[in-house]
């Protein structure tokens, strides 16, 4: 038997996939020479390698043959006797408990960066009980290999920006909100020179991240980079105490754009920097951005004022006045083999006001205000779409094969069917309908359970049970079928054939139904005869497709994974807006009347709760506005009108 250790499994792999390159041409013959300098910038207790460590560790790999190339310069600045071409600077910096690692080439027009290589670490607790840093060598190593093989790809002579990081010298003039007393720097913690040329570091991968090509060092004046073809900014950083703020100031061409974000804690520096320069041109379409999470953020609903929502499958709610998180189910000391799962959602009432709920292990309620949850009934449902309420506050769920109507707390039926329910329940005036995975869908009485009708359709029926008039619309999955039956006899009106399965339920507009599909298609059918009326394929995929029904006229907002987010119109799904948000969305979009157009920034900011403490500059303008959030938690507000 042949004993494969770790590191020798990874060399087999990138040997595949070096393998797999070389038969489509996008790796060199032979592996590529190059020079490495590391640059320790950091303020943690780990000491990362040396130049000598790094190249050691570097020409062990498949890939490319590396030296050392030392030097007592500054992180991008070149070695003597090296080819700027074959050049890489390895530099890490840190504050506390996180740390980012660069990799820079400088081979781009006047030694523009041509390649940035990312890699934030932390530090982590090992099996012993203790927090310690680990050097993540197989994460850099193998990112350095990707990056080095887009570098050979990636044009460079586009966008070049001569960027410049600088301290911000506050004066009288400036009316940036702040926490403290004094608008001086303010670094308790961690003192400007340490930050600084951090910062420059940061700054520089954070403006070649967001689709820039930044140069190494600014050369003259800022501002006639932009004369001479390119164009030019200034990052104005203020050190303070565990954060910084930052004032980044951009000319393209003969227009001059200003984005400032406050207080931004360290572990987060990175992040805000990118989206500094990616929205730094306005017109995009957001008009604020904040990070209220390190992982993905699910909007579930909005409500006087207040945002709630899921970080890491947990519940929480932010109020959107005061701009800070008001609670959240989340526990501050997490016990031993502490995992989230799915219990949570929010469901309109009859107002149409959204309710916050918690559907296992048993129905409960929060208070939006406090955080205080009401027991409504004993049973539980297993998935968020399983249950439902009406006008008269009752509750139905279903758990696998059982149906469970609900009021006040208390159980009115129960019953178990042989197979396994899969779609809805729905709960009417008068009945609890749902679908089996056999085809077969029941309406039973809401006053005794007794069945009223019973229908036979194609296939496996699944997902929401969606209301229209005088119908009701269940979908099959494996007939890839909607299916409108009448809500009083069961009998059916209409099929129609879909050719795929839903990526949301079916979303009603008038006399019309929007269909969704995971082909990324939508169908506009007629509810009245089924027939598709309109039919569109979305170039990229659809992350989510949200109704917005507050508006004199109804529109459909598609965000996709390019982070766009376009408005359509319902009748004929024709575009009427598109909004550039440039990162990858997730969840749902949530629509406001009116909502303000930056984020407050509180009179007293308590350290990392402040997860909304971002500039207010003079009046906040207000307006209709969507919220989005991405895959790295942050949240933007998408303007839809001209603010008042």
């Amino acid at each position: 038997m042949v004993d494969l250790s770790a590191r020798s499994i990874r060399h087999v792999c990138w040997i595949i996939t070096a393998c797999l390159c070389l038969n489509i041409g996008s790796l060199q013959a032979q592996p590529p020479k190059l020079a490495v300098s590391s640059f320790p910038l950091d303020n943690i207790t780990l000491t990362p390698p040396t130049t000598k460590e790094f190249a050691a560790q570097l020409a062990g790999e498949t890939w490319c043959k590396a030296a050392p190339a030392e030097t007592k310069g500054a992180w991008n600045q070149l070695p003597a006797g090296v080819d700027r071409s074959q050049w890489v600077s390895v530099v890490t910096v840190g504050f506390k408990g996180q740390a980012d690692t660069y990799a820079f080439m400088f081979d781009g027009p006047q030694g523009s960066i041509s390649m940035a290589t990312h890699i934030p670490f932390r530090e982590v607790w090992l099996p012993a009980g203790v927090a310690a840093w680990v050097w993540p060598t197989d994460s850099i190593l193998g990112a350095l290999r990707v990056g080095y093989q887009d570098h050979l790809q990636r044009p460079s002579t586009e966008g070049t920006l001569a960027l410049s990081v600088v301290r911000w010298e506050s004066s009288a003039a400036d009316t940036v909100a702040t926490s403290k007393t004094s608008n001086l720097d303010d670094a308790q913690t961690l003192a400007p020179e340490l930050v600084l040329p951090s910062m420059e570091v940061m700054a520089h991968a954070a403006a070649f991240e967001a689709g820039w090509v930044p140069t190494a060092r600014a050369e003259g004046p800022v501002s006639n980079a932009a004369e001479a073809g390119g164009s030019s900014a200034i990052c104005e950083v203020k050190v303070e105490d565990q954060a910084c703020s930052f004032r980044l100031k951009l000319r393209d061409g003969e227009k001059e754009y200003v984005v400032t974000k406050l207080h931004v804690p360290w572990e987060t520096y990175h992040e805000h920097l990118v989206r500094l320069f990616r929205y730094v041109k306005s017109n995009r379409g957001v008009s604020d951005f904040s990070q209220i999470a390190r992982h993905p953020v699910e909007l579930l609903a909005i409500s006087d004022g207040k945002l709630a929502c899921l970080l890491n499958q947990e519940l929480a709610v932010f109020d959107l006045v005061q701009g800070k998180k008001t609670w959240t189910t989340e526990p501050m000391v997490k016990p031993p083999g502490y995992l989230p799962i799915p219990q949570y959602t929010a469901l309109p009432n009859e107002k149409g006001i959204a309710r916050l709920l918690r559907y296992r292990p048993a129905l409960a309620e929060f208070n939006w205000e406090s955080g205080k949850i009401t027991a409504l009934a004993p049973a539980a449902a297993d998935v968020r779409h399983r249950f439902s309420t009406s006008a008269s506050a009752d509750f139905v769920t279903s758990n696998a094969s059982t149906v469970s109507l609900l009021r006040e707390a208390k159980s009115v039926w129960e019953t178990k069917e042989s197979d396994a329910v899969s779609a809805g329940p729905l709960l009417t005036d008068n009945d609890v309908i749902y679908g089996q995975v056999t085809g077969r869908l029941v309406a039973r009485s809401a006053k005794d359970s007794k069945v009223r009708w019973e229908s036979r359709l194609p296939g496996s029926l699944y997902g929401k049970i969606v209301p229209a008039g005088d119908s009701v619309l269940v979908f099959s999955n494996t007939a890839e079928t909607l299916v409108a039956v009448d809500v009083a006899t069961g009998k059916e009106h209409w099929r129609c054939p879909v050719g795929d399965v839903l990526l949301e339920s079916p979303l009603i507009v008038g006399k019309q139904v929007v269909l969704v599909t995971k082909s990324n298609r939508l169908l506009l059918v007629d509810l009245t005869s089924g027939k598709v009326q309109n039919d569109l394929q979305w170039p990229t995929w659809l992350v989510s497709v949200s109704m917005i029904n507050s508006r004199p006229e109804p529109l459909l907002a598609c965000s996709d994974l390019q982070g766009t987010v376009t408005l359509l119109s319902p009748k004929d799904l024709n575009p009427t807006r598109t909004l550039l948000v440039g990162a990858q969305l997730t969840g749902p979009l949530l629509y406001a009347d009116k909502l303000s157009y930056s984020w407050p920034v509180p009179q007293a900011v308590e350290s990392e709760e402040n997860l909304l403490a971002e500039i207010k500059d003079g009046p906040v303008k207000s307006g209709p506005a969507l919220l989005a959030a991405d895959v790295q938690g942050f949240l933007y507000i998408l303007p839809l009108s001209s603010p008042e």
